[in-house]
């Protein structure tokens, strides 16, 4: 089987045996910023509570690894012309009663929400996802445990409601996780800027 047909093959596992009509509203809200923004600062919040400056290292290392991966998507998205799933199905399913029967139309795409004409390598949620979990993982495995479901849950999400391929995510998460790691490396580094003047040393008081 081509990537093409796994691809598609996953599609439809994930639009069709999941079907449900409030299910394409409930990951559109996971999805958007008015509920992930919230969700960061509030676990940079506890975070926050036992040690200051690693949360202040968990925001930049998310700012960070998110600011660089959308300037890589934009050079990719330049390159890559990939059309969003709708457009590679010569028949799509939009009313409810054609979406219940999903099922037995693996060659029909499923359509839940607005059929965008922007290229979809690679996923921007993908990258956010990646990103912005991996600096909550860092921080906190206890947060992490956390993340992770809600970041699978948004990355499935965009699969469910057509707005990428698996591959668009799974890049997506690669390049945001990546950049994460190696900004949580480089923020410390940042976070005490400047740095001091080789050879000053602060003066030990004089007794008094």
């Amino acid at each position: 089987m081509t990537l093409d047909g796994i691809e598609r093959a996953i599609i439809h596992a994930i639009t069709c045996t999941w079907h449900h009509p409030v299910l394409g509203g409930v990951f559109r809200v996971l999805q958007s910023d008015a509920v992930a923004i919230p969700l960061f600062l509030l676990a940079t919040s506890l975070v926050a509570r036992r040690d200051g400056h690693r949360a202040a290292r968990t925001v930049l290392t998310g700012a960070a690894a998110f600011g660089v991966g959308m300037l890589i998507a934009t050079l990719l998205w330049a390159t890559i012309p990939r059309e969003r799933p709708p457009h590679a199905y010569e028949r799509w399913l939009r009313s409810e009663s054609e979406l219940a029967t999903c099922a037995s139309h693996p060659e029909a795409f499923p359509v839940r929400d607005r059929v965008s004409t922007r290229r979809s390598f690679p996923s921007r949620h993908g990258i956010t996802v990646g990103a912005f979990v991996t600096a909550l993982v860092l921080a906190s495995w206890r947060l992490g445990l956390l993340a992770i479901p809600y970041g699978l849950l948004v990355a499935v999400g965009r699969v469910y409601v057509g707005r990428h391929w698996p591959t668009d995510v799974l890049a997506g998460i690669v390049i945001g996780t990546t950049l994460s790691l190696v900004a949580w490396r480089l923020a410390p580094r940042f976070l005490t800027w400047p740095p001091p003047w080789p050879g000053r040393r602060r003066k030990p008081a004089q007794p008094a």
